[in-house]
């Protein structure tokens, strides 16, 4: 390279750097234990959009202006390929899956209170509700369910007549419905105040035990004026007040993925207990696929939309924040067909991830 060259490209080298070992953090550093030395880092994944954006142009940079040096960025994608198929899965044979009559599918919804927000009609003519009963799905785990007002209905034979066998949990307002024998249920809270919790069912699928986990863990419970003062600190982070506001975002963070920690863990020992065949975790956990808690579940499941999903199947949909953080975990004797996030329906702040499932 000649001198001026040499002036240009070290830099913008130097930084290519700095970015390639930013997105090693965010594949590796997030599924650390947010109650480690360094609980900072379990926020990292959070950022995994930018900085896998950003090493992707600087490897197009690279190739249009010296091809040596997309090497930087390409060799760090192949260390990271693992996380970046977890977060972003090209599973595309799984998009022309056709169900069969062995297979059972399962929806996993939070429903913000069947549209609280926008919607006060609690009628099968809900939208939520007219959805859920048009999908054909076999079980459906709902969180944020308004459990009072759908028990409630739910006394009459002639409502919601497609799910026969119905759980419900006061305790987070969780509910499952299936079209198969619910023979056992327990809400089980996890004692910290806030609702948090899951909903335990034994279902009867075929002769065989299906024991299934419908979660709702720990919320970051960022205000709207929160998320307000994060975005202006990145638009104007030498700003005194964007940073201190910054702050109060990032302790919030850092709070509740501990808080999440230590239910998932809760949750974990016990499907090292579990006694049914099958097994599948769900709900809304509050994490992105590069998470500790994700890395927890993933240990002894398998995440259905990393194993039969493509893209990056973003459910949660709200304050410009666009993450994964609903998911569906099945035991290794379930075959993931196909999995996805279904965004024809806006009528919360959540989508829901629907799964094909066949068990073996």
């Amino acid at each position: 390279m000649k001198l001026i060259g040499k002036i240009i490209t070290y830099p913008i080298l130097f930084v290519n750097i700095i970015a390639a070992i930013l997105l090693y953090i965010c594949c590796y550093g997030s599924l650390t234990a947010p109650e480690g030395d360094m609980p900072l880092m379990t926020l990292s994944g959070l950022a995994f959009p930018v900085f896998i954006v950003i090493n992707l142009f600087f490897i197009i940079f690279w190739l249009l202006f010296w091809a040596k040096g997309a090497l930087i960025s390409s060799f760090m994608l192949i260390i990271c390929a693992g996380p970046c198929l977890d977060y972003f899965p090209l599973n595309f044979k799984a998009r022309n899956y056709v169900r069969t009559e062995n297979d059972i599918k399962i929806i996993s919804y939070n429903t913000e209170g069947f549209g609280a927000k926008t919607n006060g009609d609690r009628s099968k003519s809900n939208p939520l509700l007219a959805y859920i009963t048009s999908q054909d799905a076999d079980i459906i785990c709902l969180q944020e369910s308004l459990i009072n007002v759908l028990a409630e209905k739910k006394r009459d034979k002639k409502f919601l007549p497609e799910y026969p066998y119905c759980e419900y949990s006061s305790i987070g307002n969780i509910a499952c419905l299936s079209k198969y024998p619910i023979i056992d249920a327990e809400g089980i809270g996890f004692g910290n105040g806030t609702g948090n919790s899951y909903l335990y069912c034994r279902i009867l699928v075929n002769g065989d035990t299906l024991a299934l986990y419908n979660c709702h863990l720990e919320s970051n419970r960022l205000s709207e004026e929160n998320i307000n003062e994060y975005w202006q600190f990145i638009g104007n982070p030498t700003e005194e007040s964007t940073y201190n506001g910054s702050k109060t975002v990032i302790r919030k963070l850092m709070d509740s993925s501990k808080a999440r920690a230590e239910q998932a863990e809760i949750i974990s020992d016990r499907i090292k207990a579990e006694t049914a065949k099958y097994t599948i975790v769900c709900g809304d956990l509050n994490d992105t696929p590069l998470s500790y808690t994700h890395k927890l579940f993933e240990k002894d499941l398998t995440d259905s939309h990393s194993a039969a999903g493509f893209g990056a199947g973003i459910s949660y949909h709200q304050h410009y924040l666009y993450y994964r953080i609903d998911h569906i975990f099945a035991s290794k004797n379930i075959k993931s067909r196909h999995c996805w996030i279904d965004n024809n329906i806006k009528d919360s702040d959540h989508y829901p991830i629907c799964v094909i499932l066949t068990l073996e």
